[in-house]
C-alpha cells in the first residue's frame, strides 16, 4: 500500500482574516456598483441577489456557526447554505435598484421641492415625469395626486390615488384622499363610501379613522341639507360626529356641528317633547364646544376661536340662526351672542 499523500497546510489566522476582509470588500464593491448603476441592467439584479444571499449566509455562519442536518433520504443541509438558498429564492432586494434610482432622480426631488413651496402646477409636471420613469412607485403616485388636488383638479387626483390603490400601498389613506376629493366635488355619497372604507381599514390608526368619521359626518350632514333631505342622513351624521368625539381631535368642531344639526332638527319638529330633547342636546354640545375652546390646554385655540365665530355667528349662517333660536328659547335670559363673546375673550 502506498503511503497517503500529504494534506495541504491549514491557513493561518492571519490568512483567514485577510481572506475574510478581501471577500467582504469584493462583496461591498459589487453591491455598490450594482446599486449605483455601474453594472448593466441585465446583470444588476442578479449581482444584488447573489450579494444579499452571500451576505446572509455569511452572517448566519458568523452567528450560529456551521452545522449539518442529515435527512433520512440522504440529503444533507448546511445552516449557512440553507440561508443562502432561501435568500436567493426569496430575493428580498428585488426592488432595490429601482428604489435607489428613484432616490437619486432629479424629477422626484423637484416634485417634492415644488410641492413644499406650493408650486403645484410645476410640481405636477415633475411628478408626472418621475411617475413615467417609476410606474411602481407609490410615493411618486401620491405626490402626483397631491399636486393635482392642491390645484383643485379633484378628478385627476382621484385617478392618481386609484393608481396608488392598485399598487397596494396604504389603502386606508388612499381611500380617505379619494373620499375627500369626492367631497370637494360635491359627490357626497361617493365620499361617504370611500370614508367608510377608510374607517374599516384604519383599525390601527385612530387619527386616520377619526378623520374618516368626520368626513362621513360632514358628507351625511350636507346630504341632509338642514332638513331638506331624508332624515336618515341626519341620524348617520349624528352617529358619526359622536363616534368622532370618542377618538378624534379637535373636539370643539364635532361638538359645534352636533349643536348645529340638533338645533336645526329641533326647529323642524312639531312635537313639544321631541323639540325639548333635541334642544337640550344642542345646548349641551354648544356648551362643550365653548368649554373646549376656552380651555388653555387646547392647542391652536386662537385659530379655532376665529373659525368658530365665523361659522356660527347668529346672522352669518343657517347653523348660527338655528343655534340662536334654540338658545333664546331654552337658555333665557342669556343671549346667544353672549356665548360667542365668551369664546372671543
Amino acid at each position: 500500500m502506498s503511503p497517503a499523500e500529504p494534506g495541504a497546510a491549514a491557513p493561518t489566522p492571519c490568512q483567514q482574516t485577510a481572506a475574510f476582509v478581501i471577500g467582504v470588500l469584493v462583496l461591498v464593491v459589487l453591491l455598490a456598483a450594482a446599486l449605483l448603476g455601474y453594472i448593466p441592467e441585465p446583470h444588476r439584479g442578479l449581482v444584488i441577489r447573489l450579494g444579499v444571499a452571500v451576505a446572509g449566509g455569511g452572517f448566519a455562519l458568523f452567528l450560529i456557526g456551521y452545522f449539518n442536518l442529515h435527512l433520512p433520504n440522504g440529503l444533507r443541509i448546511g445552516g449557512p447554505l440553507g440561508v443562502f438558498v432561501l435568500l436567493l429564492l426569496l430575493n428580498p432586494a428585488e426592488h432595490a435598484p429601482e428604489k435607489l434610482a428613484e432616490f437619486f432622480d432629479d424629477d422626484f426631488w423637484a416634485c417634492k421641492d415644488n410641492i413644499q413651496h406650493d408650486n403645484f402646477s410645476v410640481a405636477e409636471e415633475d411628478c408626472q415625469r418621475a411617475a413615467e420613469k417609476f410606474p411602481n412607485s407609490t410615493k411618486i403616485a401620491n405626490l402626483l395626486a397631491l399636486s393635482q388636488y392642491r390645484q383643485g383638479r379633484f378628478r385627476d387626483a382621484i385617478n392618481s390615488w386609484k393608481r396608488v390603490l392598485k399598487l397596494g400601498s396604504d389603502p386606508d389613506r388612499a381611500h380617505y384622499n379619494i373620499g375627500l376629493s369626492y367631497f370637494r366635488l360635491g359627490q357626497y355619497a361617493q365620499a361617504v363610501d370611500q370614508a367608510n372604507k377608510t374607517i374599516e381599514l384604519a383599525s390601527n390608526s385612530p387619527s386616520l379613522r377619526a378623520r374618516g368619521l368626520f368626513l362621513v359626518a360632514d358628507a351625511e350632514f350636507l346630504q341632509w341639507q338642514f332638513g331638506r333631505g331624508p332624515d336618515e342622513h341626519f341620524a348617520k351624521a349624528r352617529d358619526a360626529f359622536e363616534a368622532f368625539l370618542e377618538i378624534g381631535q379637535p373636539k370643539y368642531k364635532a361638538h359645534a356641528e352636533l349643536a348645529c344639526i340638533l338645533a336645526v332638527r329641533a326647529g323642524l319638529t312639531a312635537d313639544t317633547q321631541e323639540r325639548q330633547t333635541f334642544a337640550e342636546q344642542s345646548v349641551h354640545h354648544l356648551n362643550s364646544a365653548v368649554a373646549t375652546l376656552r380651555d388653555p390646554q387646547t392647542s391652536d385655540s386662537k385659530l379655532f376661536r376665529v373659525d368658530f365665530l365665523a361659522a356660527y355667528a347668529s346672522a352669518g349662517s343657517e347653523c348660527g340662526r338655528a343655534l340662536d333660536a334654540v338658545w333664546t328659547e331654552f337658555k333665557s335670559p342669556e343671549k346667544y351672542d353672549d356665548v360667542l363673546l365668551r369664546v372671543s375673550q
